[in-house]
């Protein structure tokens, strides 16, 4: 049995998992606004091993996280409407952002503590999240491939 087939075989679960996204999608809005509220403008002490032109903290992760949102909701709105191919792109699109949100958490840690939380955040969520995105992405493309297949 596939890890997928309880999420995404049934049209109940599809929309369930859908739901799920969106909802998701509204609190890492909520967190964005607050990262983009409470981190400090100024350059980070370790942002030389993850510089991207961008020397402000707030703007990087509240644009990454903006980012994540945008395409939780689109994935979430095409399962939704039963668009697997733009589902099934979307998911492609977005499971990289996840790992490269993780990877920055992980490489801009000043503490021990920070980099502690960052750690459990890529082990807990992000990751596991980028894995789920790859595992709906192939669900979506194999029906959106069957849907345009003749029968």
């Amino acid at each position: 049995m596939s890890i997928t087939r309880p999420l995404l075989s049934e049209p109940e679960a599809r929309a369930r998992t859908a739901k799920a996204l969106i909802a998701g999608a509204v609190a890492l809005a909520a967190w964005a606004i607050y990262l983009g509220a409470s981190l400090p403008p100024g350059p980070h002490h370790s942002w030389s091993s993850t510089w991207t032109g961008l020397d402000n903290l707030a703007l990087t992760w509240a644009g990454l996280d903006g980012i994540e949102c945008i395409a939780l909701t689109t994935l979430g709105v095409a399962m939704l409407l039963d668009r697997p191919l733009l589902a099934s792109v979307t998911g492609l699109l977005a499971l990289p952002v996840f790992a490269l949100d993780a990877w920055f958490d992980v490489m801009t840690s000043l503490t021990r503590g920070e980099l502690d939380a960052a750690l459990a955040m890529a082990a807990l969520a992000e990751i596991p999240l980028a894995l789920l995105l790859a595992l709906i992405a192939r669900h979506e493309m194999a029906r959106a491939v069957s849907a345009l297949s003749p029968t």
